[in-house]
């Protein structure tokens, strides 16, 4: 998998167009967005994707301002045949500075059959450009894997003021996006079966794409057809819900296993009995904290897992999940943690019952007379626990032992610890965690209880310790149970149960809490920087990285300063905005900070406005939004000075008027700028770039290197780190890295000796493959 996974900012801008038809508020999108590695773009513009293309993000951008308002953003798309049927195909995210999600939809191929279809939402003004705002808008497309797609046509329209439409919900259907273990089968729409004789566990689980959300309150609604349990008082279907749970592995042996990576903070965990379900239907209340939203910068994805207890026949037909409207919740979103019920696990109904004892309706019983051993056990279902200390408490009856005194049954927890590899195909290994043995004395007295501890992890990755029960009978009385409950106790600073604003995990877990926190401020090539960090498993398991853009927007500081006043390490890109960072103060005195520097290369783009006088008018006219993020100084100044467009072209292609930037001298400048920097930094980017532009593609524009020259940004910052190794980014970070590109004038190629491009190099820019010359006409029709 690339370590890029998600599209990110990739340029100062995106484009914007001219207004279509005349219309003021509405404008055509498809052809501005970008497409990732997994889909095509057609003559026509239309953006394909097969349906054996893994799931994930197809189109992205175009980072515009917008006003403060209401808008609807309209698609139509073809889909082809899509079992699951009944479940969404296509999913579309409107999400700011890839931090505040403002909008998500799914649809399904029957709702793309009737039509064209849209999305109502809201600009706020702490995010509209009136506000003076640096937030950039993108709309993200994804394939959700069930059928072929064909998008093509994208409109933005701006609604009227007195429009009675309101912004649609965040609902999110899941069934189809969650990976189903070996239990159970599947019908033609999506719904799951399983049998009351099937084993216990864990049915659903996932879903991919990874499920990301922003901070505050959810329901999780699971639509389950129950049959008779077994034993009517135990629950029958178990739900839980992880933050940062990067469950999906491309290991074959876990995909033949059919079972998800064991990692992850569980936020809830709930189960239910059958006379518990309404209408069908069992709800979860949930609440996203801080630090695992994306308003912080977490990449903090979130999994659903469903269990079968093996108490009854189960059919799952929906598992949708929404989030509560802002005037839903308080400002602060763990403002009543009580809402959510405390951490409770009833456990009898999922153990399976030896050859020894019988079930009835009340329970389960032993006699006297019966053989000793192992009477209850269970590991199918995992109890998922983080540190702390926890109380079990067995309801129950039992008569005279035989010796006064003498021990009747032997409760024991066993901590099961997945195998790695091939061996992961094999049942868990099983490692003593805690044994206590009780009377005929303390469960005659109708509830038995013990208390145990659950310690940190030892290893910062493990996650949750999982844990299963065992009950003995030692064959010395006649005993029933009836219940088997697990609590968490609090933890003693006036919390009832111990939990946080998400229900059930303190704001700083064990396993945050033991990675160091690394906070990176600079330009967007920070963004690639961290998630080269935390995407790539040798790092993710040292450090927790965060990063903030140098320019911070108001509506940013408080995760900003969050992040800084915590942080272990501060990365700072040696820019000229970091002396006007607003939050320079609060940094702490021992924080460790590392310099490191603004990757660039301006040889190749001598015009450009990054790298001299820029397109001033292009800009004035479009601004804030660009439909060209490079704008081009010379051709601006061509502009004034030739209106005839061709003219103008053929001018620019011969670089022989007077007053045209020396581009050779330029290069001399670059290559000591360059050197210099290997000096300051004890890197050698610049000395690679030098060694290898003339001959591959080092740069894909002024300030985007390729995932070699990240690689050696990346190992100078590793260095004062003390980390060696491979480097964290692969060749197939470059599909992300390479969009978009801007062509290389050729005749500064030729003078400057660079092999790869000419009249004939194709670049990615606007989703489709551009020549030089395709690229500057547009440039030059497009500003007149």
């Amino acid at each position: 998998m690339s370590v890029i996974a998600d599209p990110a900012p990739v340029a100062p801008a995106a484009s914007e167009p001219s207004r279509d038809d005349g219309a003021a508020d509405r404008w055509s999108l498809l052809s501005r967005l970008e497409q990732t590695s997994i889909a095509t773009r057609a003559e026509d513009g239309a953006v394909l994707v097969r349906r054996a293309q893994p799931a994930g993000c197809i189109l992205y951008g175009p980072y515009w301002h917008l006003a403060t308002g209401r808008y609807r953003l309209s698609f139509e798309c073809r889909a082809g045949t899509a079992p699951p049927t009944a479940q969404p195909v296509l999913g579309v995210e409107i999400i700011v500075l890839s931090r505040f999600q403002i909008g998500w939809r799914d649809v399904t191929a029957t709702e793309l059959r009737t039509g064209r279809q849209s999305l109502v939402f809201d600009v706020p003004p702490e995010l509209g450009a009136d506000g003076g705002n640096e937030a950039r808008f993108e709309f993200r497309f994804f394939h959700l894997g069930d059928a072929d797609l064909s998008i093509e046509a994208i409109e933005l329209a701006r609604l009227p003021v007195d429009d009675p439409g309101k912004p649609d919900p965040r609902v999110w259907r899941l069934i189809g996006r969650l990976r189903k273990s070996w239990l159970g089968r599947r019908d033609a729409n999506g719904a799951l079966s399983v049998r009351q004789g099937q084993r216990a566990g864990c049915v659903l689980y996932g879903g991919w794409p990874y499920l990301r959300l922003a901070r505050g309150r959810y329901r999780l609604t699971v639509g389950c057809l129950a049959g008779v349990p077994r034993l009517p008082a135990q629950p029958v279907l178990g739900v839980e819900i992880l933050g940062r749970s990067r469950w999906h592995t491309d290991d074959p042996w876990h995909r033949l296993a059919r079972i998800p990576q064991d990692t992850g903070t569980q936020l809830v965990w709930r189960d239910f009995r059958a006379d518990e379900m309404r209408d069908d239907k069992v709800s979860v209340d949930f609440v996203v904290p801080t630090e695992m939203g994306l308003e912080a910068g977490a990449d903090a994805p979130f999994e659903i897992r469903l269990y079968h207890l093996g108490n009854a026949e189960l059919t799952i037909d929906a598992v949708d999940l929404r989030a509560s409207p802002a005037d839903d919740s308080a400002d602060d979103p763990g403002a009543n943690p009580g809402d959510v019920p405390p951490a409770r696990w009833r456990l009898l109904g999922r153990l399976r019952k030896a050859r020894i004892g019988k079930e009835g309706p009340d329970g389960v019983t032993v006699g006297r007379n019966e053989l000793p051993g192992r009477w209850l056990s269970g590991d199918r279902v995992p109890l998922r626990l983080r540190e702390g200390r926890y109380r079990l408490t067995l309801d129950g009856d039992a008569g005279p032992e035989i010796g006064a005194g003498a021990a009747a049954l032997r409760v024991e927890l066993f901590e099961r610890r997945r195998r790695a590899g091939w061996a992961g195909l094999l049942p868990a290994r099983s490692v003593p965690h805690f044994a206590h043995e009780f009377t005929s004395a303390n469960l005659s007295a109708g509830t038995a209880t013990v208390a145990f501890e659950v310690p940190p992890p030892a290893d910062t990755e493990a996650g949750d310790m999982c844990l299963a029960l065992a009950i003995d009978h030692f064959g010395n009385a006649d005993m029933t149970i009836a219940g088997i409950e697990l609590c968490r106790e609090p933890d003693g600073d006036g919390d009832a149960d111990g939990t946080d604003i998400a229900g059930q995990r303190p704001a700083q877990g064990a396993r945050a809490s033991r990675r160091k926190k690394l906070v990176f401020i600079g330009n967007c090539q920070c963004s690639v920087l961290t998630q080269a960090f935390n995407q790539t498993e040798s790092l993710n398991r040292i450090f927790e990285a965060k990063y903030h853009f140098v320019q911070l927007l108001p509506n940013l500081h408080e995760f900003a300063q969050r992040d800084i006043e915590e942080c272990d390490v501060l990365l700072i890109q040696d820019v000229d905005l970091w002396n006007s960072f607003p939050l320079r103060h609060c940094i702490r005195p021992d924080t460790e900070t590392i310099r490191f520097p603004l990757v660039r290369f301006a040889s190749l783009w001598p015009f450009d406005a990054w790298n001299g006088p820029g397109d001033r008018e292009a800009h004035d006219r479009e601004a804030p939004n660009s439909t060209f993020p490079f704008l081009d100084g010379l051709l601006g100044r061509l502009r004034r000075d030739i209106p005839d467009r061709e003219a103008r072209f053929l001018a620019y292609r011969a670089l022989e008027r007077e007053g045209i930037v020396n581009y050779r001298r330029l290069h001399a400048l670059e290559e000591r700028r360059l050197l210099k920097i290997d000096q300051t930094y004890d890197c050698r980017i610049g000395e690679f770039t030098l060694e290898n532009f003339r001959t591959r593609q080092v740069f894909h524009t002024t300030v985007r290197p390729n995932w070699q020259g990240f690689n050696l940004l990346l190992r100078s910052i590793l260095k004062p780190l003390g980390i060696s190794g491979p480097d964290p980014l692969s060749q197939t970070a470059d599909a992300t890295l390479k969009v978009p590109q801007v062509p290389v004038h050729p005749k500064v190629a030729r003078d400057l000796g660079v092999k790869w491009a000419d009249e004939r190099t194709r670049y990615l820019a606007f989703g489709q493959e551009l020549t030089w010359e395709n690229y500057i006409r547009r440039y030059i029709d497009h500003y007149g």
